[in-house]
């Protein structure tokens, strides 16, 4: 059975916790600022204990479970990936794989789900863990809109399936990519995000070329493309 902690000793961890990412990240925060912050993840913890998706572990003495880093990677298929669960437990005859989310879009793309269905692979390569999918359920916990928001993704084949084909999408776009980082390493021809929202807190906007505005910088690139194919046609037609 795990340890239970008081209400001031889980604040306490919480803020040397808070205090260490911040130096780590080179993070700086007014105390009033930071104030705000740490009581706001104090009620997130709290609120998670309540939560349906972790009775069975906090009512429960004699539930089975664990935790897992998201840096544990494991080799699947030739490929590293790093699809671990935040929390696992067995109940009702079947493993639980939990994923949760401190901040969400108000909305999941149908890709996103089937993402989270990778951490049916990743526990089927564990040790200790059944290698058949029907060995486990797949829940998301999600704080949105001041509350925690849970609901649960069917595992089967088929849907398994698509998410190895994701992956393997996934490998195939960043081989593209290194393609035109290779070819240009200015980077002035990688390809931008389809909308500016996905930049909020892009830890890379500073050395991109959105760094002033995706709008501005999708039409930089395209004014520059422009001119690379025109030169190319000039060049073309001297030496027909």
């Amino acid at each position: 059975m795990g340890t239970v902690w008081t209400a001031p000793f889980r604040e306490q961890r919480l803020k040397r916790r808070l205090c260490d990412v911040m130096e780590a990240s080179n993070l700086k925060a007014t105390s009033p600022k930071f104030a705000i912050q740490l009581q706001r993840g104090v009620h997130q913890l709290e609120t998670l204990e309540q939560s349906m998706g972790f009775c069975p572990v906090m009512q429960s003495p004699a539930t089975r479970w664990a935790y897992f880093e998201r840096l544990d990677g494991i080799n699947i298929n030739g490929v590293r990936m790093f699809t671990a669960p935040d929390l696992a437990y067995y109940h009702q005859q079947r493993w639980t794989l939990v994923r949760l989310q401190f901040r969400s879009p108000s909305q999941q793309s149908m890709a996103q789900q089937i993402e989270h269905l990778l951490m049916v692979r990743w526990a089927m390569a564990q040790p200790g863990f059944p290698n058949e999918a029907s060995a486990y359920r797949v829940k998301v916990i999600r704080w949105h809109r001041r509350r925690w928001m849970e609901h649960h993704l069917e595992v089967n084949g088929r849907l398994l399936a698509q998410a190895d084909g994701l992956v393997q999408h996934d490998l195939q776009e960043m081989k593209w990519l290194l393609r035109c980082w290779q070819s240009d390493p200015s980077l002035k021809t990688i390809p931008l995000a389809k909308e500016a929202k996905t930049c909020d807190g892009c830890t890379y906007r500073d050395r991109c070329p959105a760094e002033k505005g995706l709008k501005q910088a999708k039409k930089v690139q395209e004014r520059e493309l422009l001119d690379v194919l025109q030169s190319k046609e000039t060049k073309s037609l001297r030496t027909a």
